[in-house]
């Protein structure tokens, strides 16, 4: 069994977001949020829903649909780097693709987010496998 306490850990050891990134956050979610530490990335979501995340989430780890993704990387163009969303869904596809044919899981719930990277700047993190089941039938297995 896995200590609650000790797994959440890795939560912890996630470097909070820029203030640049948060402000530009603020800006295009119309969010008040304040100490944001990471943006759950809702890329699949109709633009414009995301004012209520699918799951709870804090001021903490608010989400962001495709459209206002869209809008916050312009913000940051020349100040932060920030993947195309076209290129993190990509990532997002070969990611459960692995885990789907390299680890036989199905990848449920695992959240795919953009947080910081110690030095200012962004990058991608996955946490969050709470829900992840082996218990698929793969062909040939």
């Amino acid at each position: 069994m896995i200590n609650q306490e000790r797994a959440t850990i890795s939560f912890d050891l996630i470097p909070p977001l820029s203030s640049n990134i948060a402000e530009a956050y603020r800006k295009v979610a119309n969010s008040d949020c304040q100490d944001i530490r990471l943006i759950r990335l809702y890329l699949g979501r109709v633009p414009g829903s995301s004012a209520k995340a699918l799951q709870k989430a804090s001021d903490t780890d608010p989400p962001i649909d495709l459209d206002q993704y869209r809008k916050l990387r312009d913000e940051m163009s020349g100040v932060i780097e920030i993947p195309e969303a076209e290129e993190v869904c990509r990532a997002m596809g070969t990611m459960l693709g692995r885990v789907h044919w390299g680890a036989g899981v199905n990848g449920r719930d695992a959240e795919l987010c953009l947080a910081g990277d110690g030095r200012g700047g962004a990058r991608l993190v996955i946490f969050d496998w709470n829900m992840v089941s082996n218990r698929m039938r793969l062909r040939g297995s």
